[in-house]
């Protein structure tokens, strides 16, 4: 079946090999940035900021994105 998606990598969003090409994607994609915007700025990955109020009794959890395939 033709991908619906047409630019779409198969290989890459296997899932088993999406994680790697992910994090690595999000390393070069900062490294880049990081040039572009120092000295007055820094870029961080897997930073979370919460913002939340005394009356939040919920516990806050990291979301990690997870790729599934439909279909």
């Amino acid at each position: 079946m033709k991908s619906p998606f047409p630019g779409m990598d198969p290989f890459l969003e296997d899932k088993v090999e999406w994680p790697s090409v992910h994090a690595w994607l999000i390393v070069e994609i900062s490294n880049q940035l990081a040039e572009a915007v120092a000295p007055d700025f820094f870029v961080r990955i897997e930073q979370r900021v919460y913002i939340v109020s005394e009356d939040d009794a919920l516990e806050r959890q990291p979301i990690v994105p997870v790729m599934t395939h439909c279909g």
